[in-house]
């Protein structure tokens, strides 16, 4: 399949045309492929499709026009997930992509007339204007986006043909488009140029004084200095505008050899290539951010020698020594009497301030690339830049030189870890196909294990060059494991060594946050919030995250939340004290406790409460209500499953198994058996372990109940006897009462009704004796359900009822008993009765996030649609039901599901 949206909306499998329904239903493809495989929420598709004031009923024809769009696109998947939906599409299927890559490839190309073929490939993929009829913001905003990414291509294809000496070709082209665009500054350049270039020296500086006219009317201000020099070269005759190549003579070539293996970056590469030499006027600086290894030296050498034909005047180059192992960054003045001597200057001041000006005056009008790598910070580089805008600075730093970009307006430039793929590329770049074609599968490894950190892929590769003979498999294995991966990137070089180089960034914060990086080592999860830093750091966490985000050893990587990459986290964790961490992780995992107390109690008041004890206290997080307490849990999930198998390696048996309690009812709204079930073992195995009777009763019961929902029913029997040995022994009757209940789901879910119905009744008995009506009812709705399994409608009806009338109607228990009132009436052929019940019991769920028995009831609801004879309501229903299950990895159930749509040609 591939897409077209340059245009008129379509699709084509196999070069034929594809039937994507009417205009509106087109747009919502439309609105989705402009984010092809990224999530779209429905409110943004309801935005894009149907403007700010979409009529009421346009969520469901929304849902209806998706299942349309997937019938008539299958196989490519239109995936409901949470928080809205994707289409995935394939690398090169969507021409705004290959638009996208062939400008990319253009901007990169170094030979002129390949970057003028490129461009030309790129615009015959336009077909007309985009999103045609659609008269939505979002459209206006689409359609306005393009043109602006259109018109910059078209600039830059003009610098292209004015190289190639096409000048006369293009003059009346430019005049038309300086009609559409009569302020561009940068157009305006083009023009005057292909006019002189072609003789007509009059008419260019005649375009140049109806320009600044035009500006002083228009905006109330000059052209910028890169015309304004443009136009006194011209009044002079100046030959270097005539013939670009003719630059000075002997201009200093001072870059160092490019890296020998460069791979990725690409996004990077075209920034640094859009924002140099596009007619700017104001000083070009980029600044390349990022962590000690990660490739920013090889990205600015790799730009700077793809692009070096850009600057003729020259290319200076300084290692600022601000991260070095001598600890004394190079001196600015040291710097400018080296770029000094290199320009041809044989008497230097001694003044700094002179030194600068001087620097500055010379470099003044030339076009030069100046690269500045290892600054230790703003102050060290300011001396250093060049005042004028055809000068282009390249900075590296480990720091993010804010003030570059506060008071020089410089690109902030920061670099992430390469992909898996772009890694590999790496590696062959250094070690052959050949090599890494032997051992596949230690190659993948050996990526892996680098975290797409380029410098822990060039050691990995230099020990394999300088021991030709040693397996990658060896090599492999010592990076496998936690405790030799640091070893496996030590080269012996201080240069070439990954410890040596983390050192050099821990050296430059201050003491606390050294102690705080190495605690992060060691906190359980892959991430970390604020709050949860908090614990570990106390008042001044937020300054000592400043610190080191700064030096780029934890990234913010979303507000609010850190994380390490994982080898910088290896060697944190080696640093950290023992003494030091064990009582900061019990402060951290205390958090999260008191935390996913306040957050399971907002989620589900009705629940048993449960004491967490301990005596390093926390405070925790402060939650609000139940939209707070899902996304807390949502975000700290992992976290807290990573704490509790911390707590559980520690033997801290209470905190290992309260974590269960914590999360107990997320889990069960989320449908995440596996971890669930995963929690609950540890959980049983620590009270076990500590043989404390309070606990294990619960904790059996609650395993049983997970296990049941798994289908795992003779795991679930035995944990639920077991659970009423315990309580019996202890005379808890609510927790026999919850076991019987359990007991009574689990046999009925394997059609053993009768001994279900016994359960159920031991259940109902059990909470009435502890006075329990929240009991209670839940037994009563148990019951009832039982009873319509064996065909005791009248009774099964009776007992719901009443358990909802002990509930009330809105409260989340009521949910399970409309959809037990629903299944009742379903079973007794009342259809309209049943579908208005299990409505009910969805929107129930649905209000408390409880997506797992939303999708229960949901395929309750589809059957009964059909039965009714509502094949479409049937369709809907079952399709939303099986995204849920997709995402809840429900498999069973949503095969099942695919099967039943798939009969009905859905």
């Amino acid at each position: 399949m591939r897409f077209e949206v340059l245009g008129e909306v379509r699709a084509w499998r196999a070069e034929k045309p594809v039937d994507v329904g009417h205009s509106r239903q087109t747009s919502v493809l439309a609105a989705l492929l402009f984010d092809a495989n990224r999530l779209v929420s429905a409110d943004q598709l309801l935005d894009r499709v149907w403007g700010h004031h979409p009529p009421p009923t346009a969520r469901g024809t929304l849902s209806t026009y998706l299942t349309r769009l997937r019938q008539a696109l299958a196989p490519v998947p239109i995936e409901r997930r949470t928080g809205g939906y994707q289409i995935t599409v394939e690398p090169g299927a969507l021409d705004l992509d290959r638009f996208d890559d062939l400008l990319a490839r253009a901007r990169a190309a170094q030979d002129d007339r390949l970057a003028a073929r490129t461009y030309e490939l790129a615009f015959d993929l336009w077909r007309g204007e985009p999103l045609p009829g659609l008269d939505t913001p979002w459209a206006n905003d689409t359609r306005s986006l393009l043109h602006r990414r259109r018109y910059a291509a078209e600039l830059d294809r003009t610098d292209v043909l004015l190289r190639l000496g096409e000048h006369a070709e293009l003059v009346a082209e430019l005049m038309t488009r300086t009609a559409r665009h009569p302020l561009d500054e940068r157009l305006a350049g083009q023009v005057i140029l292909a006019l002189y270039r072609t003789g007509r020296q009059a008419d260019a500086v005649s375009h140049y004084q109806a320009f600044q006219q035009l500006l002083a009317d228009e905006l109330g201000t000059d052209p910028g200095r890169s015309l304004r020099d443009l136009h006194h070269q011209i009044l002079a005759d100046d030959q270097i505008v005539l013939a670009p190549e003719h630059s000075r003579s002997r201009p200093p070539r001072q870059l160092p050899a490019p890296p020998r293996a460069f791979t990725g970056r690409r996004p990077e590469l075209d920034k640094l290539s859009a924002r140099t030499g596009s007619g700017a006027s104001t000083l070009v600086i980029h600044a390349i951010g990022g962590g000690g290894g990660i490739g920013k030296t090889s990205l600015a050498l790799h730009w700077a020698h793809q692009h070096a034909d850009r600057f003729p005047d020259g290319q200076l180059f300084a290692n600022l020594r601000g991260f070095d192992p001598s600890g004394t960054p190079a001196a600015p003045s040291t710097v400018l009497r080296g770029f000094l001597n290199a320009l041809g200057v044989k008497e230097i001041p001694g003044d700094l301030d002179a030194q600068a000006g001087l620097y500055r005056t010379i470099v003044a009008d030339r076009r030069m690339l100046v690269v500045l790598d290892n600054a230790a910070d703003t102050t060290q580089v300011g001396p250093l830049l060049p005042g004028s805008a055809s000068v282009t600075t390249l900075v590296t730093s480990r720091h993010p030189l804010t003030g570059l970009v506060v008071t020089h307006g410089a690109h902030a430039l920061p670099l992430d870890v390469l992909s898996d793929d772009e890694a590999y590329e790496l590696l062959r770049g250094q070690l052959g196909d050949e090599r890494l074609l032997v051992e596949p599968d230690a190659v993948a490894e050996l990526v892996k294990h680098c975290g797409g950190l380029p410098l822990a892929v060039s050691i990995v590769a230099a020990r394999a060059v300088v021991s030709p003979d040693m397996p990658l498999a060896e090599l492999a294995a010592q990076l496998r494991s936690h405790t030799t991966r640091l070893d496996g990137l030590d080269t012996g070089d201080a240069d070439v060594n990954l410890r040596a180089v983390l050192a050099l960034s821990y050296r430059a914060v201050s003491a606390d946050a050294r102690q705080l990086a190495w605690l992060l080592g060691v906190a359980p999860g892959p991430d970390i919030s604020f709050a949860a830093v908090g614990a570990l750091a106390g008042d001044d966490a937020a300054a000592l995250l400043r610190e080191l985000e700064s030096v780029h050893l934890v990234s913010q990587f979303t507000p609010g939340r850190y994380r390490m990459h994982d080898l910088v986290r290896l060697d944190a964790a080696e640093q950290a004290a023992a003494a030091l961490t064990e009582k900061a992780l019990r402060r951290l995992i205390d958090f999260y406790l008191r935390t996913g107390q306040v957050a399971d109690r907002l989620l589900d008041p009705r629940r048993p409460p449960f004491t967490i004890s301990g005596d390093v206290l926390a405070e925790p997080h402060a939650l609000r209500d139940e939209a707070d307490a899902t996304a807390w849990m949502t975000a700290e999930h992992t976290c807290l499953l990573a704490a509790q198998e911390l707590a559980a390696e520690c033997g801290w048996h209470a905190q290992a198994w309260e974590m269960s309690f914590v999360t107990d009812t997320w889990h069960s709204r989320q449908g995440q058996h596996a971890d669930h079930l995963t929690a609950l073992r540890t959980a049983v195995t620590a009270a076990d372990a500590a043989a404390d009777p309070a606990p294990r009763a619960r904790l059996h019961a609650n395993l049983g109940q997970v296990a049941a929902r798994a289908a795992l029913v003779d795991e679930s029997v035995r944990h639920f006897e077991r659970a009423i040995t315990l309580a019996d022994e202890v005379g808890d009757l609510v927790m026999q009462a919850h076991a019987h209940q359990g007991l009574a789901e689990c046999w009925g879910g394997q059609g053993d009704n009768e001994r279900a119905l016994d359960h159920a009744c031991q259940s109902l008995k059990f909470y009435r004796a502890a006075g329990s009506r929240e009991g209670e009812a839940s037994a009563l709705n148990q019951l009832g359900w039982v009873e319509a399994l064996l065909g005791k409608y009248d009774d099964a009806r009776r007992h719901c009822l009443a358990a909802l009338a002990i509930v009330g109607i809105d409260g989340m228990a009521s949910g399970q008993i409309h959809d037990s009132l629903g299944f009742i009436d379903e079973q007794s052929g009342r259809l309209p009765e049943a579908i208005d019940w299990y409505r009910q019991a969805i929107a129930i769920f649905e209000a408390h996030g409880d997506d797992y028995n939303a999708a229960t009831t949901l395929i309750q609801l589809g059957r009964a649609n059909l039965a009714h004879g509502h094949t479409a309501a049937a369709v809907t229903a079952w399709q939303s039901a099986l995204d849920i299950c997709r995402i809840q990895r429900r498999t069973g159930e949503a095969d099942r599901l695919r099967q039943r749509l798939s009969e009905l040609g859905a």
